[in-house]
């Protein structure tokens, strides 16, 4: 498992509704003109970004992380009140955005 060599960047250990307009903010200009909506979007970067700031992530790769991440998230959706399509694709239809979240902290690509 490779590690990285620097800590989650203290900016980054803001709270969510401190942090929130920057993430909605990148994902108008990654989607300008979507059809969709930004609350729809908001819970998977949320918890994207929430996982990486997590202590006991630290130093961890998105490989080592996505299949625990998943697992976790149903738990997570609903304890924040957040609703999801518990399909047979739930996951591959979020899981960049959870990833976009995750490396956006963690510095990695």
């Amino acid at each position: 498992m490779e590690r990285r060599d620097t800590h989650v960047r203290d900016i980054d250990r803001r709270t969510w509704e401190d942090i929130a307009p920057e993430y909605r903010k990148r994902w108008q200009e990654r989607f300008p003109g979507d059809t969709g909506r930004w609350e729809e979007y908001e819970p998977w970067y949320r918890y994207g970004y929430e996982m990486a700031i997590d202590p006991k992530h630290e130093g961890r790769m998105w490989t080592d992380v996505e299949a625990d991440l998943k697992t976790k998230y149903p738990e997570w959706a609903s304890r924040y009140g957040y609703k999801y399509d518990r399909n047979d694709s739930w996951w591959d239809s979020f899981k960049d955005s959870v990833k976009e979240a995750w490396e956006h902290v963690t510095g990695r690509r």
